[in-house]
């Protein structure tokens, strides 16, 4: 869904757009990177620069300058809860911190779609409380697709629950995902229910 490898069978669609489109055109590609954009599971993968800063600024300055720049960053730094850690470099920062820098990379360019690949691992609870609220407080600006084992995240966070074994098994509201969960013992098999 990031463009990062091609599917082979069946069809991905961006704004009515097939993906096989999109490849074939440099401005529709950079045009869709720029509109969507991808936190790893793993924030080593991401973080690459000196400082946080320049991590957070790395993807916005390909787009914007000046107060502009600046403001993106501060903006990225401040919603994540890390703006004191903005000038450490990122192999000093603890797991959570860098899965923190990592979103705010990401947040930074202001895409209109997220996609999020385990991003509660390494969050303690607090960071991860603290991304639940983003995400609520953002949903109605953006999109946001979360691929996560953390099955109580997930039923306090989203809208919409896609369940996966090999194929879609269920599609709806978290609530009756979790009802059909509980009622075919999907739960234990998956470990899928949230803790207590």
């Amino acid at each position: 869904m990031s463009l990062l490898i091609s599917p082979t069978s069946g069809e991905i669609y961006f704004k009515g757009e097939s993906f096989r489109e999109i490849m074939r055109d440099e401005s529709k590609i950079y045009d869709f990177r720029r509109r969507v954009q991808l936190v790893f599971q793993d924030p080593d993968v991401q973080l690459f620069s000196s400082t946080v800063r320049r991590d957070v600024e790395f993807g916005p300055m390909h787009l914007k300058s000046g107060k502009d720049l600046e403001n993106s960053v501060l903006n990225a730094l401040r919603l994540m809860g890390i703006e004191h850690l903005a000038d450490r470099h990122p192999y000093e920062l603890s797991g959570g911190e860098k899965r923190r820098a990592a979103i705010a990379s990401v947040l930074s360019i202001d895409p209109e779609v997220i996609l999020m690949d385990e991003p509660t691992a390494d969050l303690d609870i607090n960071g991860r409380d603290s991304l639940m609220r983003l995400i609520k407080m953002m949903k109605g600006n953006k999109t946001f697709v979360i691929a996560s084992q953390d099955a109580e995240f997930i039923l306090r966070t989203v809208d919409r629950v896609i369940l996966l074994n090999k194929k879609v098994i269920f599609s709806g509201n978290p609530e009756e995902a979790l009802q059909i969960i509980r009622g075919e013992n999907l739960a234990s098999l998956y470990g899928l229910l949230p803790q207590k």
